[in-house]
């Protein structure tokens, strides 16, 4: 059961497919869900590990969104 999520747009105007692009995220407490352009990228179950995935193949011109949706402690 997602408890809340965080949602984000990123507008890239210009994008270059030979590029790297990468999402670092850092300390996320609690077991969360990342999701980019809808597309699940991990889950995070550990509050003190920073996480860095290349997203390169995965962003697009235009409009992309990132998405972080954290679970409930609720069984």
């Amino acid at each position: 059961t997602v408890a809340w999520q965080y949602k984000g747009i990123v507008n890239l105007n210009e994008f270059d497919k030979k590029s790297k692009y990468e999402l670092n995220i850092s300390k996320i407490i609690g077991i969360a869900d990342i999701y980019i352009n809808d597309s699940l990228l991990f889950t995070a179950e550990n509050a003190f590990i920073s996480f860095n995935y290349d997203i390169s193949d995965i962003l697009h011109k235009g409009t992309n969104t990132i998405s972080i949706k954290f679970k409930s402690f609720d069984k």
